[in-house]
């Protein structure tokens, strides 16, 4: 570290002299103001960050926006955050630092209780909650100083407020004024301060947006947080119960983006959008596909079978499964004899027509002679497939069969 030299000042030189500040006052700075990067740098134990909730940036000493459309599942996540929070638990695979939570909502007794019911913290201990009138009657500042002191005594680490909005009383055209918006701020900023990990939810505006700037009101809001995540239904995926978490922090580790599903009563993490829409659309073809050679189909007629799948994708993906020995493959490919699949472990009853024939042409118009109960689950309005366990359905051990210019087969089955 260079040493400073005689000639340069430091604070107690500049403290005797009368130095004017920003409000005229002639204030001086203290002796031990500033000090060196590298001593700034020195961080105390006592002083480390502590991360409460890694998938969220939930840390302690600073805010989480949580940013999304009304119904998409905002307080049903921050929800199972605090019961993971408040058990010890996992949220979305990775586990959280257990503590005590002070809830603010703005949501009627009747409507919280039974979110908390279904999120399984009706019997918490740890968790305190301020609800409905009682939370709006209070003007913001104050209910903020006194939620804050309530969570030091009672030790809690989180302080989630739902919504910013509806709690500290914003109009449309306060919500949209800078200077309204860094007020309401404020004592969400005091309250990291003092140490608290804050959680607020927001609603998204109308036309979205990226993520930092699909939240509704002014943009002070996002500058004056250190993590924000946006939830949304993904288009083009099938499984009504998918949410989309995208997230922009100051902190290392938040998943800048990953797929969410409702099962079992919890949140489960279905990993990177690209890897799950790869899943759920290998499933829904597998699902479509024939089991015998005789009803083989198009890439034409199973992109017909499957919403939202283009043709082009659906030759992409059934190459692929072809090459990985999933599935059989017919003709050569040119025009008179294009290539159509089947799957030979497929024991369920045909998806497709029986009257079509390997290396047929497609026929427009064909699928839609498919009963209605032999499209894949998602097609026909019901829940999407179930994933395997591990992602992706294993591989078979079993040589693929052999191709033949039309019709037959040779060599065994594929393992599912």
């Amino acid at each position: 570290m260079r040493p400073r030299t005689a000639s340069e000042p430091s604070w107690a030189d500049l403290d005797s002299q009368a130095l004017v500040g920003a409000d005229g006052s002639g204030a001086r700075p203290s002796p031990d103001l500033a000090v060196t990067a590298e001593d700034f740098c020195v961080v105390a134990a006592d002083e480390l960050v502590e991360t409460i909730l890694p998938a969220l940036g939930l840390v302690a000493g600073a805010i989480t926006d949580i940013d999304g459309a009304p119904k998409v599942g905002k307080t049903t996540l921050v929800l199972a955050a605090v019961r993971a929070i408040t058990t010890g638990g996992q949220f979305l695979g990775d586990p959280c630092q257990p503590g005590a939570v002070v809830l603010l909502s703005e949501e009627g007794p009747a409507t919280l209780r039974e979110g908390l019911t279904r999120a399984g913290l009706h019997h918490s201990h740890d968790l305190y909650v301020v609800a409905g009138m009682a939370a709006r009657r209070c003007p913001w500042p104050e209910l903020m100083t006194q939620a804050v002191a309530f969570a030091q005594r009672v030790s809690a680490t989180v302080l989630m407020v739902d919504t910013l909005h509806g709690l500290a009383g914003l109009d449309a055209d306060a919500e949209n004024d800078s200077g309204a918006a860094l007020a309401a701020m404020a004592p969400l900023r005091s309250a990291a301060d003092a140490g608290l990990a804050v959680l607020m939810l927001r609603h998204q505006r109308k036309s979205g947006g990226a993520v930092g700037e699909s939240g509704r009101g002014s943009s002070a809001f996002a500058g004056a947080v250190d993590t924000i995540v946006a939830m949304s239904r993904p288009a083009g995926v099938t499984n009504p119960n998918v949410r989309r978490l995208t997230a922009v922090s100051r902190f290392e580790g938040v998943p800048p983006e990953q797929d969410i599903t409702w099962r079992g009563g919890e949140f489960v993490a279905l990993g990177v959008p690209a890897q799950h829409e790869a899943r759920e659309v290998e499933v829904a073809i597998l699902a479509a596909i024939p089991g015998t050679a005789a009803d083989a189909v198009t890439a034409g007629q199973v992109a017909d079978a499957i919403p939202r799948l283009s043709v082009r994708r659906a030759k992409e993906r059934l190459e692929e499964l072809f090459r990985r020995d999933r599935i059989g493959r017919l003709g050569s490919g040119v025009k008179g004899s294009p290539h159509s699949y089947y799957r030979p472990d497929q024991h369920l009853p045909a998806k497709f027509p029986a009257t079509s024939t390997a290396g047929s042409q497609e026929t427009p118009g064909l699928i839609s002679q498919i009963p209605a109960g032999a499209v894949p689950q998602a097609s026909a309005g019901k829940p999407g497939p179930r994933f395997h366990a591990a992602g992706a359905p294993p591989t078979g051990g079993t040589p693929r069969p052999q191709e033949t210019s039309r019709g037959g087969l040779s060599g065994g089955q594929v393992e599912l």
